[in-house]
């Protein structure tokens, strides 16, 4: 029985983990990035599992503390674009949203950020150049 009880906390701990994700999309000549962090807390006052700004995209979680802020979306977001080598960004957007479950027991919170990094050496709009039509516009 202790043997079930230990099986059925672990699953109910593993699920209320956080995640931290960063990922990076190139395609027609423009790199776009999507950053997100979830946490779960308890009575919407204690935070339970966060994702890990510092590791992100590994199965890593910070235990009772709160990382799900904007300001660790932004961090991940600089460390991206030294990795990148971007020197801006356009098109920034993030938003914060919060689910409950159980009523008021468990809250999950999650905070997204997308924005398109401005990469040297590509067009300078960041979409790659077309070549005009001849008589394009001209009837």
């Amino acid at each position: 029985m202790k043997i079930c009880r230990g099986i059925a906390a672990a699953l109910v701990a593993a699920a209320l983990c956080g995640c931290a994700t960063v990922k990076v999309c190139r395609e027609g000549g423009r790199t776009m990035a999507v950053i997100e962090n979830t946490g779960w807390y308890l009575f919407n006052v204690l935070p339970i599992g966060s994702g890990d700004p510092d590791r992100p995209n590994e199965t890593t979680f910070r235990i009772f503390e709160n990382t799900v802020t904007v300001e660790n979306n932004v961090k991940m977001l600089e460390n991206l674009m030294a990795a990148e080598g971007a020197d801006g960004y356009r098109n920034l957007n993030t938003y914060t949203k919060q689910e409950s479950i159980m009523i008021a027991l468990f809250k999950r919170y999650h905070c997204h950020t997308s924005v398109e990094l401005s990469v040297p050496g590509g067009a300078e709009d960041g979409r790659p150049e077309q070549p005009e039509e001849e008589g394009r516009g001209q009837r």
